[in-house]
């Protein structure tokens, strides 16, 4: 042991009692400087001696205790030879021992921030005797820290790499503690360049067409086991290569194309990464076909005959600059011929009669066949041939085109029309004369002037001859002849118009022309008169006669004229002498008659009319071409009022007005044809009320016209009334009396007879207007009752109230014996007044439901009142009282009320036979 001992001072240089504070190999941490803690976690850290033997004691500094002063744990071998242990704070430290294998655990329970970058220091006692040894071991925790999240990958070069070349990829991790450990599933040349801060791993291969597209991933590791599952990132190899196909042009549609229409073009190119480029020189619109795989693209452009023959060229390029092929196509197109040009086999001017040679020269155009197509002045002429010889030519070709067309298979397949070659001839000719109006139409009296104008080739001169006698010198295409005060003898002179022109091939060529013109003058009414004098009697006949003049012959129109408008009597056209004829005459017939003649001169209408006025004796009578004259007038006071009347009469009439016989003032006017006489009355007052007339008289009779004027007040009860009475109702029907001058409105009021207090009211019910019937149906009554009724009629002014009426509902017999003899006994007097039939219609119908034994007096009553088939009634009823009756009313003629006033005094007795 001694031996050892002194061995190892030897080894450890050990000087007597002193020692030295040294590291040695038998003594040593585990695990060695850095030893990674996490954060707030324990950690064990073993301290271990080879030597067991001479082993006296083992202490722990930890150097944030007090810079690791004292220590803080103590391992000692106790007596019995087991290690004992002493512990400053067992809440920061924990301790065990093997003193078999010479392990002393030292277990730090929560590393804190104070730990990082600090030694734990183990300080190892050896003894042989009085001799000690003293050796130490340390450790320097270094609490683990996350590296960045964030792996950044580095190419160069970057992005795309053509084939061949090499590629280096560098990827880095920054921060942790410790740094990241970083690996490539890449094959690959690989070195490490980290540093303190960043760990840094690089590649480098060389890249063939294989490589395209593979994916090389970097993957960072960290002793922190959360970290190795996102820690990693991925490149992509993009390896560029040429295609190893070739490039192709294709005609979709192969063949010849026409001009005009489109054409489309494949390119296309198969393979390499990236795909190459194409580009052509023939533009157009073009379609990108391309595939993942395959550079293809359709242009489509249109062409025309500039396109035929062209080499449509296809060129690729692609990042390897090595690569770049091209392809050709040539264009077949069909097209029209060129522009085609006129050959004369004689120069201008020709002249009328001669026949010249032209020829037609043109390129063909592809198809090389041409069609030749020849015009002149529009027509076409039917030859296909390049010469041809057109005449003989006259004063019409001068100035028209000569035009010659080419076209091929191509044209005339796709209805192409070219633009022919035109040329405008130059023919000379005689000179032609045209007047600017012919006939020449003038107004007798006025001023006119003829214009005659010339043309030919070569320009002639112009001039006016008159009956031999020059009237113009002579002008260039023109010449004005002017005539003052035209006279109607004038027609009889002859007017020559000359045309003189100057040929250089032909000499003096020389036209003449007459014109003859025509005089017009205004229709006028030369004579107007009524045959047998301006006065007759009533059924006479009598004639008018109109003369007229004029050129051209005029239209002649009668008219009667009336206060408002012409009246037209007759029309006749083209005549000098017109006459109208009246053949009965009325009094209607007197006023004003008139004449007119119309002719258009010169474009222009001109009329011009003469009147005479004829009269027919008569006496004074209303004119029923106007509204008759009211017989009642109703107004407000304090308001005024005209009264008018229209009459006729000749010899003129006196008039006056005669109220209460006063005689009145009066105004009267005569109109053309009409007396109207008007009754004007101011402030009107109550005194104003009362009959007017107006007499009217000549010496061949006279008129009187009454008209009551009243003020405005209630209005007229009901009189005609005819009541119909049902099993539950009651049927009214009425004649709207006068409604007192204002709108009126009616009621109808009802009640058990028994019960005079309980009436009911009903309404209100429209007027239809005087003279009008009124129906009104009362419903919801009791069967087998004595009913009242009454119509009350009202206006702004008050209210009237007619007489009361009773009907008992519910009479059978009165059905059955009213319908025997009155049934369909009125179909035959469709003609009688609106107020008459309503009734009857009424009553006939009423008379059908009717269900009382009783007779109702106001139904019979008023059925018979307005019924005129009295004789069918008398006949029915042979000898019964009704009979008889009906007899003398017919033989006597009585006026209805008489005949109603009789009847009631029959339906008060039973009548079997009705």
């Amino acid at each position: 042991m001694c031996n050892n001992f002194d061995a190892i001072l030897k080894i450890l240089d050990f000087d007597g009692d002193q020692h030295k504070y040294t590291e040695s190999a038998n003594v040593f941490f585990n695990p060695a400087s850095p030893a990674y803690a996490d954060l707030y976690q324990p950690i064990t850290l073993l301290c271990k001696t080879n030597e067991t033997d001479l082993w006296k004691s083992t202490s722990i500094y930890d150097e944030t205790n007090s810079n690791g002063v004292p220590n803080v744990l103590y391992f000692e071998k106790a007596v019995d030879g087991t290690c004992r242990i002493s512990i400053s704070d067992s809440r920061l430290y924990n301790a065990s021992c093997d003193l078999t294998i010479g392990d002393f655990y030292v277990t730090l329970i929560s590393v804190d921030r104070r730990h990082h970058n600090m030694a734990i220091r183990c300080s190892v006692t050896f003894a042989s005797g009085a001799s000690k040894l003293i050796e130490n071991a340390s450790t320097v925790i270094s609490i683990k820290e996350a590296p960045s999240h964030t792996i950044s990958l580095t190419e160069n070069p970057k992005g795309p790499i053509n084939t061949g070349d090499t590629l280096h990829v560098t990827c880095s991790v920054s921060g942790g503690n410790p740094l990241a450990t970083i690996t490539w599933n890449c094959s690959g040349t690989t070195v490490k360049k980290s540093s303190d801060k960043v760990a840094l791993l690089d590649i480098s291969f060389t890249v063939g067409k294989q490589d395209d597209g593979v994916r090389c991933t970097c993957y960072a590791s960290h002793l922190i086991p959360t970290y190795n599952a996102t820690a990693k990132k991925v490149i992509i190899v993009e390896v560029y290569y040429p295609p190893d196909s070739q490039l192709t042009i294709q005609q979709i549609i192969p063949g010849p194309v026409d001009s005009g229409s489109s054409i489309s073009l494949n390119y296309s190119l198969s393979g390499g990464n990236p795909l190459a480029s194409l580009s052509w020189n023939c533009k157009g619109t073009t379609h990108n076909s391309s595939s993942s795989t395959k550079t293809e693209y359709i242009v489509t452009f249109k062409v025309n005959k500039n396109f035929d023959g062209r080499v449509c060229t296809c060129s690729a390029t692609h990042p390897i600059n090595s690569y770049r092929p091209i392809a050709q196509h040539r264009l077949i197109v069909f097209h029209e011929p060129g522009e085609p040009k006129l050959l004369l086999g004689e120069e201008f001017p020709w002249f009328v009669g001669k026949k010249i040679t032209v020829d037609c020269s043109a390129d063909a155009g592809n198809p090389r066949e041409a069609v030749y197509k020849w015009m002149i002045g529009g027509q076409i002429l039917m030859q296909n041939i390049p010469l041809i010889q057109i005449g003989p030519m006259s004063s019409e070709h001068n100035k028209q085109e000569l035009g010659c067309s080419v076209n091929n298979n191509y044209t005339l397949r796709n209805n192409i029309t070219l633009k022919p070659a035109l040329l405008k001839l130059n023919v000379e000719y005689y000179p032609e004369i045209k007047f600017d109006r012919f006939p020449v139409y003038v107004i007798e009296g006025e001023n006119t002037s003829i214009t005659c104008n010339t043309h030919g080739n070569p320009l002639p001169n112009t001039q006016w001859v008159t009956n031999g006698i020059e009237m113009t010198l002579q002008q260039q295409n023109q010449s004005v002849l002017y005539l003052s005060d035209v006279h109607r003898l004038d027609e009889e002179k002859t007017y020559t118009c000359k045309a003189i022109s100057n040929s250089s091939k032909y000499g003096i060529l020389t036209t003449n022309k007459d014109l003859s013109i025509v005089v017009f003058y205004n229709t006028s009414v030369t004579k107007l008169e009524i045959l047998n004098g301006s006065k007759f009697s009533e059924n006479q006949r009598a004639t008018l006669r109109c003369q007229v003049t004029g050129n051209p012959l005029p239209n002649v129109t009668w008219y009667f004229i009336s206060k408002e408008t012409k009246q037209i009597l007759q029309r006749q056209d083209g005549i000098v002498d017109s006459s109208y004829t009246i053949n009965t005459t009325t009094c209607l017939h007197t006023g004003i008659y008139e004449c007119s003649a119309q002719n258009t001169v010169n474009g222009e209408k001109v009329t011009n009319s003469m009147q005479t006025e004829l009269y027919v004796t008569c006496s004074p009578r209303l004119d029923n071409r106007y509204r008759k004259p009211p017989a009642i007038v109703k107004t407000d006071i304090g308001t005024d009022l005209n009264i008018t009347i229209c009459f006729v009469a000749y010899p003129p009439p006196e008039i006056r007005w005669v109220f209460t016989n006063t005689i009145e003032s009066t105004y009267s006017k005569r109109t053309i044809r009409t007396y109207t006489s008007t009754m004007y009355i101011s402030n009107i007052t109550s005194s104003d009320f009362g009959i007017y007339t107006m007499h009217a008289y000549n010496n061949k009779g006279e008129l009187f016209i009454h008209v009551s004027v009243s003020g405005k007040g209630k209005p007229t009860a009901p009189v005609d009334i005819n009541i119909i009475c049902k099993a539950k109702s009651l049927h009214i029907l009425w004649v709207s009396e006068f409604n007192g001058g204002r709108e009126q409105t009616f009621f109808v009021e009802y009640w058990i007879s028994q019960k005079a207090k309980n009436v009911t009211e009903s309404g209100p019910i429209i007027d239809l207007g005087k003279s009008k019937a009124v129906k009104y149906v009362v419903k919801g009554l009791l069967p087998g009752t004595n009913y009242s009724v009454r119509i009350s009629a009202s206006n702004f002014k008050g209210r009237s109230v007619s007489e009361t009426m009773n009907c008992i509902t519910d009479f059978e017999r009165f059905k059955r014996n009213a319908l025997k003899s009155i049934k369909n006994r009125t179909n035959d007097n469709s003609s009688s007044q609106e107020r008459h039939d309503s009734l009857e219609s009424f009553a006939r119908n009423g008379v059908e439901e009717i269900t009382t034994e009783r007779y109702n007096i106001f139904s019979l009553k008023s059925f018979i009142y307005f019924n005129t088939s009295y004789e069918s009634l008398r006949q029915e009823n042979g000898d019964t009282e009704l009979g008889l009756y009906l007899k003398d009313t017919i033989s006597t003629k009585d006026d209805k009320d008489s005949m109603s006033s009789k009847l009631s005094h029959l339906c008060s007795h039973k009548v079997n036979n009705i």
